[in-house]
């Protein structure tokens, strides 16, 4: 009896305020701005005009300031559908994202006004039915909220901020059906809310199963449950479901497995994950059919080692292994959420998974996501921090407490409980975004708006953790100057030599929930929403259509400070990369280097949801990776050694100091061999050290020391290399200079690298994913070439190194594993690059 009936070939079509709703009741009045234009849904109003011609491409140079009156008018969704129930067959209207304020009417007649952008609709239509059914939905222009030099306390909707203007993005305000619209036919029974909670027990596992259910003209049904592996039936069960007075049913089944895998996080085993099925029987028929699925974990925020007094729990326990976090914050992925495809979603968490991230944490300024998002973290083994729909501004960072702001809360708070607690990549809840109490007081849990929150999550999703925000101080920001204040904190955000390495190697943080480092965008990619005139080398300063596109990011004066004068666009790209390669590597390094009295390390940010000069993503708006990707994936890596040190300046007649740290996720003890070179560019060894170590697993120690008298011979720059392990040697390389004055002036002077490259045969496999081939990579120069990645020209399109960007002296040889979604026909462009430039010979 349960039939989903898909709704197809939407238009759209544009008016002035009320206009439509005058339109119904005087024709004359009712015209639009626009002619009716083919529409997607889930997509955007915006992405429908651009299609039609009505806009140009808003991602491109300054045109989102020529689209935004998009936004201040009413926007109306139309299709007709079909559907005819049988006798006593239900039919329901559903949507899953309606964003922001509308009004839905069938056949004329107005069923519902909805507010909010995240609470799903169910109407159930039957009565209201014809041969031919039309659906309108008239969204009212978006509504006025604050952007990020505004109010929190000023915030009076649930609609995502981020839109507004944020450091990271433009002002883009999206309008229309985001999510997953149909019809569906059910029976008078259908499943409404359900909650999952899997124990592991041992070898097994116990299942509990809660189900709000909706009747419609009968008093009771039956609930039959049942848990798979794939299509093979694990267990089975049915139990009673009886109305109650609020015309609701409460219906509870619990089912054992005698043995079950458990669901790991992501480097510590496989994420298994079992269906579960949940139907609804009047008499032999089924009414209604819910399917989800589970993993079987134990979590538990733990204290961390040597925790000040007062702090809350931020280390992880999972299935009995302590969890060292290694995490990203994520913006949504595009500005229009709407069209953020299945593809796109694999896509950039596949490439999350793969350097070796374990937790991202959905900021309070951007999303509920859908839920193939969740779906995707279940399989990759990515643990979700979720935050609600509440965000900080620059004028203060007060939530609200008014009634009507609550409610609003509420709605938003609870749908995003009832459907996102039974992912298994659900690791907590957070208030939002650095929310405060008092300037530089970040909230707690007895402020109105958090106990508020509380409440609600006590309601649907007890036993869950709910941070107040993030950062929970007590001290909002990282300083080293008062010990004992820097639980959860933010910052810093931009790499400065002089203060970077002090601030990390004093810092006694907990959990460090934001910090990151500024470099430019890829030049393949800068040419997608740049004009040949911007593609120059300039600042936020002398450039609007630059300041456009990332004004808080500029690293013109510091690389210019670095390495003097910058030659040309690609030269000043790949050198502001470098060093936020350099500053977003040693702060997650020497955060991971005090496991576990600092839990873990939150980056800022993952990626960014419109096209950015410069901004502190790994990976730009078009998934392709900056060396800062690279960074976060070496300093997460399962075994690390690495080195701490004060700075990269070590001047004739003073000694280059550091500390050599290794740090294991492995579960068993190890025991690494290590060795310390320092090389001149050309090759040439200048000192040397080595070592074994031996680790238990799971922790952090120092385990040697370098001392190296700077020489007045010694080169400009030098190259380090810690190279450990067994069978399996890793690298990690660190370069340091021997002069004050623009240190690295010597990386933009010509030099002689010469890179080589070749295919393995035999090396390519597909997946769902991705194409992957390995290369030989061969430096035929007299001088290093450092941090070689792949890069295709001209597309600035994904493309990416598995094992890293190592530096390749003169003469030696890399294997490389090289990814790319663009399948067969990338590897005829590709090239290999290195930071001080080089050709294929």
């Amino acid at each position: 009896m349960v039939e989903r009936i898909s709704l197809s070939g939407w238009e759209i079509s544009g008016y002035f305020p009320y206009v439509p709703q005058l339109g119904m009741q005087e024709p004359a009045l009712g015209r639009s701005i626009t002619d009716w234009i083919p529409a997607r849904v889930p997509g955007s109003v915006h992405m429908d005009l651009w299609r039609a011609g009505w806009i140009d491409d808003p991602y491109f140079g300054m045109n989102s300031m020529r689209c935004e009156w998009v936004e201040n008018r009413w926007w109306a969704y139309r299709t007709t559908f079909t559907a005819q129930p049988a006798p006593g067959q239900h039919c329901h209207l559903r949507f899953l994202g309606l964003d922001y304020r509308c009004h839905i009417y069938l056949n004329g007649q107005l069923l519902l006004i909805h507010e909010g952008s995240f609470s799903p609709v169910d109407l159930d239509i039957t009565g209201q039915l014809a041969a031919e059914n039309h659906l309108l939905i008239v969204f009212e222009s978006a509504p006025q909220e604050d952007s990020q030099a505004g109010h929190a306390s000023h915030t009076h909707t649930q609609k995502s901020r981020f839109s507004y203007k944020w450091d990271f993005d433009t002002r883009m305000v999206p309008v229309g059906i985001w999510d997953d619209a149909w019809v569906e036919l059910t029976g008078p029974a259908t499943v409404e809310h359900v909650r999952l909670v899997p124990m592991p027990e041992g070898e097994g596992g116990q299942v509990t199963v809660e189900a709000d259910c909706a009747l419609a003209g009968i008093s009771a049904c039956a609930m039959r449950v049942t848990v798979l592996d794939g299509e093979r039936v694990l267990a089975e069960t049915t139990v009673p479901c009886a109305a109650r007075a609020d015309g609701l049913a409460r219906a509870t089944a619990r089912l054992s497995l005698a043995q079950v895998e458990r669901w790991q996080v992501n480097g510590m085993g496989a994420q298994k994950l079992y269906g579960v099925r949940i139907e609804l029987l009047c008499g032999s028929d089924i009414s209604h059919r819910w399917q989800g699925r589970i993993g079987f974990r134990d979590l538990r925020w733990e204290q961390n080692d040597r925790a000040s007094e007062g702090a809350l729990p931020y280390c992880l326990r999972v299935n009995g292994r302590r969890v060292y976090i290694r995490g990203v914050n994520l913006t949504p992925f595009d500005m229009l959420i709407g069209t953020v495809s299945d593809e796109r979603y694999r896509r950039f968490l596949r490439q999350i998974q793969a350097a070796g991230i374990n937790l991202v944490r959905v900021n309070g300024v951007g999303l509920i996501e859908k839920e193939r998002f969740y779906d995707l973290c279940d399989e990759y083994g990515i643990l979700v921090w979720q935050e609600f729909i509440q965000t900080s501004s620059s004028m203060d960072r007060t939530p609200p407490t008014t009634p009507d702001y609550l409610s609003l809360l509420r709605d938003t708070s609870r749908s995003a409980l009832r459907i996102k607690r039974n992912h298994a990549c659900l690791a907590c809840w957070c208030g939002g975004n650095e929310l405060t109490d008092a300037p530089h007081v970040p909230a707690t849990a007895a402020n109105p708006n958090i106990a508020f929150l509380q409440r609600l999550v006590d309601e649907e999703d007890p036993g869950r953790m709910l941070f107040p925000a993030s950062s929970s101080g007590p001290s909002e920001f990282l300083e080293f100057h008062r010990e004992g204040i820097s639980h959860d904190v933010h910052g810093p955000w931009h790499y400065v030599p002089e203060e970077h390495y002090a601030l990390f190697n004093q810092s006694d943080s907990l959990l460090h929930g934001e910090l990151g480092a500024e470099g430019m965008t890829c030049v393949g990619s800068l040419k997608r929403f740049l004009s040949p005139a911007d593609l120059t080398v300039t600042n936020m300063q002398e450039n609007l259509v630059w300041r456009h596109h990332g004004d808080w990011w500029d690293t013109w004066a510091r690389d210019r400070g670095l390495v003097g004068k910058l030659p040309d666009l690609d030269t000043f790209t790949r050198i502001s990369q470098l060093f936020q390669w350099e500053g977003i590597r040693y702060a997650l390094v020497s955060n991971r280097q005090r496991k576990f009295h600092n839990s873990g390390s939150i980056m800022w940010a993952y990626n960014e949801p419109y096209p950015n000069v410069s901004n502190t993503c790994l990976v730009d708006y078009y998934g392709v990776p900056k060396l800062s990707y690279y960074a976060a994936q070496e300093a997460y890596r399962p075994l690390l050694m690495s080195l701490r040190y004060d700075g990269q300046v070590f001047t004739p007649g003073e000694t280059l100091r550091a500390t050599v740290w290794l740090n294991s996720g492995l579960s068993q003890t190890t025991e690494v061999p290590w060795r310390f070179t320092l090389h001149a560019l050309t090759g040439e060894v200048l000192s040397a050290a080595q070592g074994c170590a031996r680790i238990p697993g799971d922790s952090a120690a120092a385990v040697g020391e370098i001392a190296v008298p700077v020489q007045d011979d010694f080169p400009e720059v030098l190259l380090g290399r810690l190279t450990y392990g067994g069978t399996e040697t890793q690298v990690s390389e660190y370069l340091f200079s021997t002069r004050r004055d623009t240190p690295f002036a010597a990386l933009v002077r010509p030099m002689d690298v010469q890179l080589s490259w070749q295919e393995l045969p035999g090396t390519r496999s597909t997946t769902d994913e991705w194409e992957e081939t390995s290369w030989r990579v061969v430096n035929r120069g007299t001088e290093a070439a450092l941090l070689v990645y792949p890069e295709l020209p001209e597309e600035g399109e994904f493309i990416q190194s598995m094992d890293g960007v190592p530096c390749l002296l003169p003469g030696e040889e890399r294997l490389l594993r090289v990814v790319s979604w663009s399948g067969s026909r990338a590897w005829a462009s590709l090239r290999f690059r290195s930071i001080a430039g080089a050709e294929k010979e």
